[in-house]
């Protein structure tokens, strides 16, 4: 497995277990394994095997007190993996509502797999559109509560799924959006109504999604960064729908933050937070103190302050320093399970 591939596959999930879970029954029989009642803490990955090997899976695992990953479960989903992809792109998308639903794409398959985290258990697979297809660079998930949103490499389509009682997706509808210098869509993050995309080749958009499906908020612009190579493809979004943060493709670890609380996107503010390397996957900290930035062409991690309240980044702290939480630059290699 390439490395760090699974930062763009993994997710993480805190929630109580033993509630009663709603919707009709589940569609596929029920597993062997269950999770025992207590509030439980999961690191769930999307093993994305590739067409031509055994069906993909996701595996669950339970969190240690220390933070280890431990007790693996394989849910197996019923479809192939695109085995590849890009980075930035989640392949993983938790709900943590009383359903507790893990959404996990299988971009060989064209297909979104649900579980219901609870039981552990593949509740089945839901189809887009007959051409949204993702077995070139995998398919992105975001949700928002109501809707899941995918992004299909191949095709170049969003689809909507309403999000039903027991796991289950409705299709709505897909969208083929483009970026301003014809780039697809590489990242994307929701928060409430508000759907913001980069498209890797320099541009950002953002959506509204208050009906399910995205119409254009006709902010469609170049970043900051364009002109100096530096294109957004990673997203993320504050709790408070404050700001959009960007990692960019460029030789050097660079974010871009956008203010977005005029339910469009602004002009982006660059951050060179270190020479790492590129910045393509982010993810905001819990308590948005810090951005962790994966370096994915160099196979490493950097991690640099936030400040939500202002939208600042801060260069990450030389090792040894007052400031130094995560040593800049530390690198590992993620390996997959048989």
């Amino acid at each position: 497995m390439k490395f760090l591939r699974l930062i763009s596959l993994v997710s993480f999930c805190v929630f109580w277990c033993g509630f009663a879970i709603a919707g009709g029954p589940a569609t596929k029989p029920a597993p062997k394994a269950t999770v025992t009642p207590s509030a439980t803490s999961f690191l769930i990955t999307n093993d994305d095997l590739p067409p031509k090997t055994a069906a993909t899976a996701g595996t669950v695992f339970t969190i240690a007190s220390d933070g280890t990953p431990q007790n693996p479960v394989k849910v197996t989903l019923g479809g192939s993996g695109a085995g590849g992809g890009y980075f930035n792109s989640n392949r993983v998308s938790v709900l943590n509502n009383p359903d507790a639903c893990a959404y996990l794409s299988l971009g060989g398959a064209g297909e979104i797999g649900g579980v219901k985290i609870s039981q552990l258990q593949d509740i089945g697979n839901f189809s887009g559109s007959s051409t949204d297809t993702g077995i070139d660079n995998g398919i992105g998930l975001v949700n928002n509560g109501t809707y899941l949103y995918a992004s299909y490499s191949s095709s170049n389509t969003i689809a909507t799924f309403a999000i039903l009682p027991g796991c289950a997706l409705n299709f709505l509808g897909d969208i083929s959006p483009l970026g301003k210098n014809s780039g697809n869509v590489k990242g994307m993050a929701v928060h409430g109504n508000m759907l913001v995309v980069a498209y890797g080749d320099g541009s950002i958009e953002s959506f509204n999604a208050s009906a399910g499906i995205p119409v254009s908020n006709g902010d469609l612009q170049n970043a900051t960064g364009y002109i100096t190579s530096r294109y957004p493809a990673g997203v993320d979004i504050t709790a408070d729908g404050h700001y959009a943060i960007f990692g960019d493709q460029s030789s050097t670890t660079t974010v871009e933050v956008s203010d977005i609380s005029s339910g469009k996107l602004t002009k982006t503010v660059i951050y060179n937070v270190g020479s790492a390397g590129d910045a393509t996957s982010i993810f905001l900290s819990p308590d948005e103190t810090l951005l962790y930035i994966a370096n994915t062409s160099v196979g490493k991690v950097t991690a640099a302050f936030f400040h939500a309240i202002t939208g600042k980044s801060l260069p990450a702290a030389p090792p040894g320093s007052s400031r130094d939480l995560i040593q800049t630059g530390y690198s590992f290699q993620v390996q997959s399970r048989n």
